[in-house]
Formats: C-alpha cells, structure tokens, sequence
C-alpha cells in the first residue's frame, strides 16, 4: 500500500500536537473522527494515526454529506480518498434528499448539525467507539463565545464548547489555535501529500460565524482571544459549580416517573436559581435541553402562588411538570398537551415578514412570501413552501399533535393518521409530541420535518409561495 503519508521527521508544531493528542487520550481508547477532510479534522486524524500503535488506540473516521452546496458529493469522495490514504476505516452517510440552497441560514446550519451529530453519535454505538473526537481548535471556542455574546447567551451558553461533553463528544485539539494545526500539518507532510479539501460555505459571510471569523476576530487586538477563552473557561467553571451546589442543596429524590424536587426548597432558592434547578431536574431524566424560557417562565409565576395549590403545566415538547403533594416532578405528556396552542390570521401579503412566538416551545413561527426556489420542491426540516392561494384572514392555528389528528400526505389521495405517519417516517417517539403543528381552521396544513398537506403544495405554474419556517429550537444552551 506504500509509505505512510506520515512523515518520521516531526517540527515543534507537530510534535506539540502529537503531545496534546497523547495527553488527552490516556489511557487507549476506541475514537471515531469526526472527518470532514477539512485543516482541523485531518490534523486531527493525521495526528491520532501518528501515535495510535504507540499509544494503543483504535482510530476510525466518519463523513457525512449534507447536500448544503453542489460540491459536497466531491468533498465525500475526497474525504474517503484521505482516510484510504491514511489506512483508516472510513464510514460514509448523507443527508436524504437535495438541500442545496443559495440562501444559508442560522436554521439550515443547526439542520445540518443536528443531522451529523446524530449519525455519529449512532454511528459511535454501533461501532463500540468510546467517544467521537471533533476537531474544533481554540479559535473556534473564541468564535464560539463571541457568537453567545451577540445572541444574549446566559452563564451556561458563554462557557461554549467543551473538551469533554456528556454526550462522549471531545474536543481534543482546544488548547491548540489554528495556526498552530496548519503548522502541524504542513509538518507532517499532510498539507503536501494529502491536501485537505475546503467547504466553501467557510467562506461565505452571510452566515454569522463567517462573518465573525474574517471580519470580527482580525479586528481584535493581541490578547483579546485570550481574554474571550478566559471567559469560557470562567464560565464553564462557574456553570459547574452552581451545579454541584445545587446538586447537594436541592437533593433529587424518586418518584414514580423518575427523580423530583422538594418544593419547599425550590421555593426559598433566589429567582436567578430556579431555572439551574429545572436543568438539573431535566438532566437527570436524561434531557440535554433545559425547559424552554416561556415554559420556565410559567412555572416560576406558579410557584409564587401562596398557598398549597397544586399544578400541572408545560414543561416544552412532550414534557409536563405536575406537583405530587410536596414535590415537583417532571414527567412524559401522556394526554392532550397543556398550554401550547396559538391562534391566529395569516398574514398579508405586503407584510414583509409575520412572527408568531410561541413561548412554552421556546420557538417562532415565521411566514414570509417568497419567490419559487429549488429547495420548495424537496423540503426542508425547519420551513416549508405552501400554496400562495392561501388568503390573508384565514384563522391558524400552532399546536402539538392531539388523539385524532389526520393529514393528506403531500402525494397522497387519501389522509392519514398522523400518528401512523410518524412512525411510519421513523420519527422518534419523543420527538412526535414536541412538533408545532400548523393548522388552517381545522386542517393539518405542516408537520415539521415530515410532510405538508397534499391540498396546500405548490403547483408547477406557482411564482411564488407562502414559506413558513421554524426558528429557536436548535439555539437553546445546553445546562
């Protein structure tokens, strides 16, 4: 198969990498690579096949096509030309159907995101890896903290990314910058005899982190990247301690659904408190996301109630809070689902753009009139192309899915049950009570992510169309 593109003459670059990469995998350990074919991820293959013999680690790869741009299909091919190259096992996935798009969003990044990483993640078990490696650097946490900033992130989302997630996704090259990783590889010979491969959505500024790294971050002066990863790391270690406080102060205690909290205890913890004490409720019923701000933002109105009165209410998705005697708990949303329907007109089409919030799903509905564009025919998880016949006035509803809920799927003749069509489209059960529906009048017009009413599609002749798209789910901190 020939020599290793690996060369045996190691520079202080490389060498510094290959220090970092034995420093953090100790003791060995099974580590599937997230590939992209990209600077980072190469480095950080090219690094981890450097020392896996001597440090007796198992070391696979993995490639996931999201068909953002026309090129993506080539970079999965050159992708699997590296890992080959490298004698690597590479495992290779796509997105389902064609999602290119000459307008990219904050919604199609978190589509793409949520996509690879639940292939890896599924992937990682399916191959027994311990944990799969990523190559973000310490440029893209300083990126990271500066992207939390504008979005108005609270304590937990400022600490950014992790070199250790409870998800058993690391991030081991951090503490190296990226010039330090494209010294590495040009030491190492990667650059030369492998050539990693460049995603030209890295280069297009009207995504916000482009527009922070080639015009926000050369503008910062010597120290400033310091001071932004200072921060971070202040954060994550104030974020863990207010959980190990809370942890000892605030015990959980069974229930018949899984751990709860003492009232009595909730009730007396400074207001700036509660929502941690919720996170730390979801975290241990196994929830990555903390309740939604709205949903939160209920409770705590609850809570101040005088008196012993006993609730239910929304917990976001298919999650209910509900007090049991002195305790509250979290638990599945078994029946109808509780304060999450909204109500109203569609909008005029002179209106530039239509808002709905919709609080208890920490997310916005938002309709906009659109030219016809490629991606109307395929669809997309977050936003969907319905029918410009659709009059301005006509009542709507957003609600989660109820006993008795039908659609005519888009193609289809007939209508269906949705709750067959959910499973039937493999979507995970925990998922199904969290869609926002969107209803005209009494008909299921978008189920997110699955379909849209046969009777509401685009027609070959249509110029324009009526878009409604999702927007805050994907953009919740993690507690």
């Amino acid at each position: 198969m020939g020599s290793s593109p690996v060369t045996a003459t190691i520079g202080p670059s490389a060498a510094l990498l290959v220090e970092t990469l034995e420093a953090f995998f100790d003791p060995p350990q099974r580590i599937l690579v997230a590939f992209s074919g990209g600077p980072d991820s190469l480095a950080l293959l090219t690094g981890l096949v450097a020392i896996r013999e001597r440090c007796g680690l198992s070391v696979e790869a993995a490639h996931f096509d999201h068909h953002l741009d026309a090129g993506s299909a080539s970079r999965a091919a050159h992708a699997r030309h590296l890992t080959q190259r490298l004698r690597v096992t590479c495992h290779l996935a796509q997105a389902p159907g064609v999602r290119q798009t000459d307008e990219p969003s904050r919604g199609a990044e978190a589509d793409a995101r949520d996509q690879r990483y639940a292939f890896l993640l599924r992937l990682a078990e399916d191959v027994g890896a311990d944990v799969v490696a990523t190559g973000h650097h310490a440029d893209d946490q300083a990126e990271t903290v500066c992207l939390r900033l504008l979005y108005g992130s609270g304590l937990a989302g400022l600490g950014a990314m992790r070199a250790r997630s409870a998800r058993g996704i690391v991030r081991p090259l951090l503490p190296l910058r990226r010039a330090q990783i494209v010294a590495a590889l040009k030491e190492l010979g990667a650059s030369d005899q492998l050539g990693p491969s460049q995603d030209p959505t890295n280069r297009d500024h009207r995504l916000r982190r482009n527009a922070i790294r080639h015009h926000l971050m050369p503008a910062l002066a010597p120290g400033d990247h310091h001071r932004l990863l200072a921060l971070a790391a202040a954060a994550q270690a104030a974020t863990d301690h207010i959980r190990r406080v809370l942890g000892r102060e605030l015990p959980l205690t069974p229930s018949d659904y899984g751990p709860s909290l003492p009232l009595d205890e909730l009730r007396s913890l400074p207001r700036p408190l509660v929502p941690w004490a919720l996170a730390l409720l979801h975290r241990a019923h196994g929830h990555r996301y903390p309740a939604p701000a709205g949903a939160a933002r209920e409770l705590a109105r609850l809570l101040e109630r005088p008196g012993d009165q006993g609730f239910r209410t929304s917990a976001g998705g298919s999650l209910l809070w509900e007090t049991h005697g002195d305790r509250l708990i979290l638990r599945p949303q078994t029946d109808e689902p509780v304060g999450t329907s909204y109500h109203g007109a569609w909008p005029s089409r002179a209106g530039a753009t239509f808002r709905m919030p919709l609080p208890t799903l920490d997310q916005t509905l938002v309709f906009e009139s659109q030219p016809v564009a490629a991606w109307m025919r395929t669809g997309s998880p977050r936003r969907a192309a319905l029918s410009p016949r659709i009059l301005p006035g006509r009542a709507f509803t957003v609600r989660t899915r109820r006993p008795g809920d039908r659609i005519r799927p888009l193609g289809s003749a007939h209508p269906k049950r949705l709750k067959d069509l959910l499973i039937d489209r493999k979507v995970p059960r925990l998922e199904r009570d969290r869609l926002p529906l969107l209803f005209l009048e009494e008909t299921l017009v978008w189920v997110p992510g699955v379909t849209i009413n046969d009777q509401y599609r685009l027609r070959p002749e249509d110029r324009s169309a009526w878009v409604v798209r999702l927007e805050g789910a994907a953009d919740r901190e993690e507690f």
